[in-house]
C-alpha cells in the first residue's frame, strides 16, 4: 500500500519492496493489478539469515512498524545491513510506536500487552521497544539520527543517515 501511494503521488518515483517471498508475491500481484509493475518491482529477502543484504541505490529506505517484530540483536543486523546499502545521502525512516512516547497511559498499556503477545505467542524475540532502545541500535549500526519526528498521537518517525568516518589527522 506504501509503494502504491508513493507512485500514485509521484509520476517519478520508482520503489523496491524487499520482504520474504510469501509475502513480497502478494504485494507484486496488488502492483500488478494497479498497473504500476513497471515502476515497483521486488526483492527477496530473509533478514534472519546470518548476512542479509539488499540491493544498493535507494534514495529512501523505509521500514515502518517493522522492526518492533525482531529482537535487539536481530535490530542491530537489518539496520547495519541496511547502512551497507546506502550512501552518503540515502536516508533511512524508522515509523515506530515507542512504548515511553505515548501520551495516554492506556496507549502505553496496550503497547506492552501487545508486547507480551508478540514475545509469547508470536515470535518468541519481538516487542514494543521505548524509543532511547532504538536511539542506542541506530547509533550501533552506524546510523546518526537526523530528524526525531512525532506523527499524530502514537508514532514517531526517526530520520538517520549514514555516520560519517572521523577525519584522522
Amino acid at each position: 500500500k506504501y509503494a502504491l501511494s508513493c507512485c500514485n503521488y509521484n509520476d517519478d518515483v520508482s520503489v523496491k519492496i524487499i520482504d520474504l517471498p510469501e509475502q513480497l508475491n502478494k504485494a507484486l500481484n496488488n502492483v500488478k493489478n494497479k498497473g504500476f509493475e513497471k515502476r515497483i518491482s521486488g526483492y527477496e529477502i530473509d533478514w534472519l539469515n546470518d548476512n542479509p543484504q539488499i540491493p544498493n541505490g535507494a534514495n529512501t529506505i523505509w521500514m515502518s512498524q517493522f522492526l518492533c517484530c525482531f529482537s535487539e540483536e536481530e535490530i542491530i543486523k537489518i539496520l547495519t545491513s541496511s547502512v551497507k546499502a546506502m550512501d552518503d545521502t540515502t536516508e533511512l525512516l524508522i515509523m515506530e510506536t515507542f512504548t515511553d512516547r505515548q501520551r495516554f497511559d492506556n496507549a502505553k498499556f496496550v503497547l506492552e500487552a501487545i508486547s507480551l503477545y508478540f514475545t509469547v505467542m508470536a515470535n518468541g524475540n519481538s516487542k514494543m521497544y521505548p524509543s532511547e532502545i532504538f536511539l542506542r541500535l541506530i547509533d550501533k549500526a552506524g546510523l546518526m539520527l537526523t530528524e526525531d519526528i512525532t506523527i499524530g498521537e502514537f508514532h514517531t518517525l526517526l530520520v538517520c543517515k549514514k555516520k560519517q568516518p572521523a577525519n584522522e589527522f
